[in-house]
């Protein structure tokens, strides 16, 4: 059974973002039968022993797709309500917020789709890789857009951050917050290696990225800065966190269906792999193939994958005596993403060693901010005394 699911509504996009898993997409949207499919599918698979059932409406860009995404979100509500009276339904969505106009927040108003924008910062930054085809940058009509954005219901924005425009975090997520957006996942670009000059420019960004936040805890403000392994954390994180002993959702509770009607553990399985059978664990009108879904079950939820080497000594990394259940922060970091593993590395449970390092950085960083804090507590109690 499943606990949440994301939809391509169309694989059509009016972006050209260079680093796009989706490489090769087409203008092609899901069409009436495949939505009717997709509804059945839903219905027949939510898990009705979860507090809720999430639903996200992909792209390309689904406001590509606006009539499908309304036409959808009105048969799920409808059929939940129907079938699973006592499961919650969560919608939401993720935009490059070019085409965001008010019959568009009329439509995620209505419907309760909670709206996460693209946005790589502020101008030049975001503009480096978020693109129109024609090669005109994106953030200026955008930024024109942001006003209607943050009405939306759960309003945040994922971030992108590349080793080019690591220098220009801080810079962006100082805007961001100017602008009064306060929930913000940063999403490091995990599928090129970053060399040790980019670790250690992404190490001094993400502490004057912390230092701002802390100036805006203390000025009454609550920003919630979180970063994002892969774009199911987000749409997980909308439907319930999933339940699992290891790794993420995907394949276990989470399942991604593209405009086709075909189903893969999650949304970056398809890019990676341009749509590969191979990666498939099923259709909505064939339903999911337990054979195929077992095979990418065990191995996100396997407990034996090899070390990043970011946190054991590279010696033992190296040696394959060490294992991702052995590590410290198992818990946090689940293995990497295993899509990710799969396309960097040819096999799920071996993890590239970039996403290990950016998190031992933003450990590192948050334990120094709680000694930090700490300090701060203990100095304001000797005042008192």
């Amino acid at each position: 059974m499943l606990r949440a699911v994301s939809i391509q509504l169309t694989d059509a996009c009016n972006l050209a973002c260079s680093y796009c898993y989706f490489a090769h997409k087409a203008p092609r949207a899901m069409d009436p039968a495949t939505i009717e499919a997709t509804l059945a599918f839903c219905l027949a698979n939510a898990d009705p022993a979860a507090p809720r059932f999430g639903v996200n409406f992909f792209g390309g860009e689904p406001f590509l797709a606006a009539e499908s995404m309304d036409r959808l979100a009105t048969a799920l509500s409808c059929g939940f309500a129907a079938h699973h009276p006592r499961l919650a339904l969560r919608f939401s969505t993720t935009t490059n917020g070019t085409l965001f106009d008010a019959r568009a927040l009329e439509l995620v108003q209505r419907h309760r789709i909670h709206v996460q924008l693209s946005l790589d910062g502020e101008g030049r930054a975001h503009d480096r890789y978020r693109r129109y085809r024609n090669g005109r940058g994106s953030f200026e009509r955008i930024e024109h857009n942001l006003p209607l954005l943050k009405q939306t219901p759960g309003f945040g924005v994922r971030m992108t951050v590349t080793p080019e425009t690591v220098d220009a975090l801080p810079d962006g997520i100082g805007y961001l917050l100017d602008s009064g957006v306060m929930r913000i996942a940063v999403a490091p670009v995990s599928e090129e290696e970053w060399s040790e000059a980019a670790l250690e420019a992404f190490a001094r960004a993400w502490r004057r990225v912390t230092a701002r936040c802390l100036i805006e805890q203390q000025a009454g403000a609550q920003p919630r800065l979180r970063m994002a392994a892969a774009d199911q954390a987000a749409i997980e994180e909308e439907a319930g966190r999933i339940g699992c002993e290891f790794g993420c959702g995907a394949a276990v509770h989470f399942a991604f269906i593209d405009h086709n009607g075909a189903i893969y553990p999650c949304q970056r399985y398809p890019g990676y792999f341009d749509r590969s059978p191979e990666v498939r664990i099923g259709s909505v009108f064939e339903g999911l193939d337990p054979l195929q879904r077992s095979r990418f079950i065990a191995a996100n939820r396997c407990g034996a994958k090899r070390v990043c080497a970011a946190f054991t000594p590279r010696e033992s990394a190296l040696s394959g005596s060490q294992f991702c259940r052995d590590c410290l922060v198992s818990g946090s970091c689940g293995g990497s993403c295993f899509a990710l593993n799969h396309f960097v590395t040819g096999d799920p449970v071996r993890p590239p060693a970039t996403p290990g390092r950016i998190r031992q950085i933003m450990l590192a960083v948050k334990w120094q901010t709680e000694k930090f804090e700490e300090m701060q507590r203990s100095t304001k109690e000797l005042v008192h005394v």
